[in-house]
């Protein structure tokens, strides 16, 4: 019988460690490799059975391949990214490079890369090596590209002191020689042409001709943020950066207007980490630097560092450690620990980031590694996994943002054809906590916004978590009801906004399963590549706008680099109409009719029976309609708290002195007088009790002081708050001490425009290769687990 993942924990000189029970089977390991974060592959013997398909309702039918190698390419890194509006080139850069031990020093050399460019309309690959000169381009993350136009994007050469620009997809190139060597780039949310850069010597740097140019803006920076909220009205750009002073690190905010610094200002003193996501900035700091120095918290700011309040997180600790997971939609979800255990407490912010209140126990995330996944088919649904009591470890979901976990329910009947019993009728979903632990996988959780509803993932069935036995699991509905679709782990995509899914099995071969009704049936078609081909991903048009697919691997006879497309295109030769969509409803499965969040949003999709695409122009979204507001849909407001786990009564909190200026803005006259209450973020509800939480009466901002800076709000005196956590996201509670602060230690992680797979084989002896593929312009899928373009521990406080 298939093991259970299960902890066994033991104290050893006051550490807590979490090991794993070994699986029985010899198979492979797969583990994140904690210097460059790649997935390895240790090739051992494999016992793992994988059934490619679990059923085909038609016959098998063969869909046209076009095969290319590389040719004389044997560089043993490649990093393919789809370019051009419309996803209509690919990129691919090969790198390689070498360590030496040089007089006791370890030396990092590289040899000269190669650039191939594939164009969709001549359907050829182009050798165009010639533009970057036989340099050697930085690797990992060689190619950047701005998340706005996909035809602007960079190489980075590995000595960090040149790029090569291209504004047309990678059509033509220019070659910049640069002043300073780069450290690290961020490019604006919302204007192609600005890019911010740190130096290897901590000078910041403003460019406004994407990379073309570039001028200084501070020395002594350690790490850097744009400002997420800009809107450009006045013609005003936002940054933040951290700067060592004299004896401290300060915050800075940088005004730009035409690549030139406007205005600077110090918004905080006295910090050790900060961190910029969505429209929070976060902060470590003491609150008494000279008395109690080890002594940390965190401060929150969503109004760019014009007002901060203190985080006001219950049973909270020195010692304990924290991750923020998800601060993307208006609050924050964040994983406190004790003593860096490997399980913690789940907390949600209330809309203003300083109420926290405790979600979800026993939350799973041991060895820098989370489960937590935010979905983007579904709005509001979460999932993640919780070490049960008998220490199993076991997916939940949640699907009003955290407020309400529970385990994903399983088909009776296929528990039942795997022997499970009722009682155990589970399903479990794999992710970044199972590959660190040696499960045998390709990839985690998969969903888009533009494919509504949808969500595919490796799990098994049963009590909990499983070395073996992995299948395809799969939602049609949002996560409310699962399907198993194929046998055994695969890699697989979506394409044409989720009409076409494809597959191929794990350990590779040539065949590729698809599906063009939702996963309800499955075909095998099989590319031209002969046996021995290595298949190492699966890669589609990053729009999913399109129904071609590419296979990327190499032959261990050669090692060069082949891709093979597949197009389905011809087996859906028409362009659907309106009668071959179905009105699908967001959250229809609870007990709501749907309305989540004040509002019911519905979505077209295409019939499972009707073989039609999509298209480039196609808009699922097909209307919001507001509910009446019930009390479910009102918060606290700032500086008022829950009086009891009824979550029915705001009162008065009196650890913060809410003053006018709390409520207004610079120049305002006049604010709303609160009745303690607001909506949740995100909230659209109308009418019903509205008027009995939201008030509609003004008072003057006369005498208002205006908006504090550089100091964050100080802590009340010593007094312990009783409010206590329940149902609600984003409510107060646990008990506070003010004299006890948290000790955090902020560390940065960014936000990248596309996904990037990175793994590494073993190819004969010692020789490693690499891979990595982006799926760009993903939208918001990429800042999904906020793993995209920062340092490896940006999201991090620990003391």
């Amino acid at each position: 019988m298939t093991r259970s993942i299960v902890y066994l924990v033991f104290l050893i000189s006051s550490t807590v460690c979490l090991e794993l029970w070994e699986p029985q089977e010899d198979m492979n390991v797969m583990y994140r490799d904690p210097s460059s974060n790649a997935l390895r592959h240790a090739r051992k013997r494999r016992s793992l059975a994988e059934s490619p398909s679990s059923s085909s309702c038609q016959q098998d039918a063969q869909i046209p391949t076009v095969d290319y190698t590389l040719q004389n390419e044997t560089n043993r890194a490649i990093e393919i990214k789809w370019v051009g509006k419309g996803g209509e080139s690919i990129l691919a850069l090969t790198t390689q490079t070498q360590s030496l031990n040089l007089f006791g020093r370890q030396m990092l050399f590289a040899n000269p890369s190669r650039l191939w460019r594939w164009d969709k309309i001549t359907g050829k690959f182009v050798n165009m090596s010639g533009v970057i000169r036989g340099e050697a381009i930085s690797d990992p993350g060689g190619i950047l590209q701005s998340p706005i136009d996909p035809d602007y994007v960079l190489l980075i050469a590995f000595n960090r002191s040149k790029m090569h620009v291209s504004y047309d997809g990678g059509k033509m190139w220019k070659a910049i020689d640069l002043s300073f060597k780069i450290r690290d780039v961020k490019f604006h949310p919302i204007d192609k042409e600005y890019a911010l850069a740190l130096s290897s010597d901590k000078k910041l740097y403003v460019s406004t001709e994407f990379g073309q140019r570039w001028g200084k803006i501070k020395d002594n920076v350690d790490a850097f943020f744009w400002d997420q909220t800009d809107t450009s009205r006045n013609g005003d750009y936002h940054a933040y950066a951290s700067v060592d002073v004299t004896g401290r690190t300060d915050v800075y905010k940088f005004t730009l207007r035409e690549g030139s610094v406007r205005e600077t200002k110090t918004i905080f003193e006295g910090i050790y980490r900060f961190l910029v996501l969505g429209k929070f900035i976060l902060v470590s700091s003491s609150e008494d630097q000279k008395q109690l120095p080890e002594l940390r918290g965190l401060n929150v700011s969503e109004d760019g560092g014009l007002t901060w309040n203190r985080g006001k997180l219950p049973e909270s600790k020195p010692g304990d450690y924290y991750k923020i997971l998800d601060a993307t939609k208006g609050f924050i979800m964040i994983h406190i620990a004790a003593n860096s255990k490997s399980t913690g407490t789940l907390y949600a912010s209330d809309g203003s980031g300083t109420y926290f209140n405790p979600v979800l126990k026993n939350h799973l995330h041991a060895h820098g590694a989370s489960d937590f996944y935010r979905v983007f088919s579904m709005e509001g649904t979460y999932i993640s996994s919780i070490a049960a009591s008998d220490q199993i470890i076991q997916t939940v979901i949640s699907f009003d943002r955290g407020g309400h976990w529970q385990h994903i329910a399983a088909d009776p009947e296929e528990c039942s054809k795997q022997g499970i019993q009722a009682t155990d009728c589970q399903l479990h979903l794999h992710g970044s906590y199972s590959q660190s632990q040696g499960v045998q996988f390709s990839q985690g959780i998969l969903s888009n916004s533009k494919a509504a509803g949808i969500i595919i993932a490796h799990g098994n069935l049963g009590k909990g978590l499983k070395y073996t036995g992995l299948d395809i699991y799969m939602t049609r509905d949002g996560g409310y009801t699962w399907t198993k679709v194929l046998d055994g782990p695969h890699r697989y995509q979506m394409a044409d906004s989720g009409s076409l899914i494809a597959a191929i099995p794990h350990k590779g071969g040539t065949a590729l399963y698809y599906s063009m009704d939702w996963g309800a049936c499955w075909q095998k078609t099989t590319f031209t590549l002969s046996s021995g081909f290595h298949v190492t991903g699966l890669l589609i048009e990053p729009s999913l706008k399109s129904l071609s697919t590419s296979v990327w691997g190499y032959f261990e006879s050669d090692n060069m680099w082949r891709v093979s497309f597949v197009d389905f295109s011809a087996r859906a030769n028409r362009k659907c109409t309106l009668d071959d969509y179905d009105v699908y409803t967001h959250h229809i499965k609870n007990d709501k009719n749907g309305c989540i969040f004040g509002h019911i949003e519905k979505y077209r999709r295409r019939k499972k029976d009707r073989i039609c695409y999509n298209g480039a122009d196609f808009d699922s979204f097909v209307s919001s309609q507001k509910c009446s507001c019930t009390p479910e849909d009102f918060e606290c407001d700032y500086g008022y708290k829950w009086e009891d786990q009824s979550f029915t009564t705001c009162i008065e909190d009196g650890d913060f002195k809410v003053a006018a200026r709390m409520y207004c803005k610079p120049n305002q006259l006049v604010y709303n007088k609160t009745r303690g209450y607001r909506r949740i973020p995100g909230d659209k509800c109308q009418g019903g009790v509205l008027d009995q939480f939201i008030s509609t009466q003004t008072a003057p901002c006369s005498g208002n002081p205006g908006p504090k800076s550089k100091h964050k709000t100080p802590l009340p005196p010593d007094t312990t708050s009783n409010t206590k956590g329940g149902s609600k996201g984003g409510s107060s509670g646990g008990k506070v001490a003010a004299a006890i602060l948290i000790p955090l230690a902020l560390i940065v992680m960014a936000i990248c425009g596309f996904y990037v797979y990175k793994k590494c084989y073993k190819r004969g002896g010692e020789r490693k290769y690499d891979y990595k593929y982006s799926m760009l312009s993903q939208g918001d899928e990429d800042k999904s687990n906020l793993l995209d373009d920062l340092d490896d521990d940006d999201d991090e406080f620990k003391s």
